[in-house]
């Protein structure tokens, strides 16, 4: 499988990892099986951690990527971000983060900086 997850040790957030090819409905896969695991606390934050993806998605479905993350705020009330550590890839991040329309989704170069951001107390802005 393309993505797997697990509960960070610290318990505050999921960590998601992505490797090798990913195609649109990988990420359906994804989001559907992560709502049904009743395992993972709602009140969490997700981190999605990119860099092992070989390609980034294809324009056409950066606005599926982006129902991808609402769907997901529909369950998990935490921050969700997305790492991915080259500036190509992470411009793209950033695009689809700015299409969820204040969903609470960032884009970020380095995991650390991803890491503090979805744990962080969010401000009452939803920032």
């Amino acid at each position: 499988m393309p993505f797997d997850y697990t509960i960070h040790p610290s318990g505050r957030f999921v960590h998601v990892i992505g490797s090798g090819p990913v195609s649109i409905e990988d990420r359906f896969a994804l989001v559907s099986k992560m709502l049904d695991d009743r395992s993972l606390p709602d009140a969490t934050g997700v981190v999605f951690d990119l860099g092992r993806l070989s390609a980034p998605p294809p324009p056409e479905d950066l606005w599926r990527i982006g129902l991808c993350f609402r769907m997901l705020r529909g369950r998990f009330s935490g921050r969700l971000a997305m790492v991915q550590p080259t500036v190509g890839h992470a411009g793209i991040a950033q695009l689809i983060a700015e299409g969820t329309e204040n969903v609470q989704v960032r884009a970020f170069l380095q995991f650390a900086e991803a890491v503090a951001w979805v744990t962080q107390s969010p401000d009452p802005a939803g920032v």
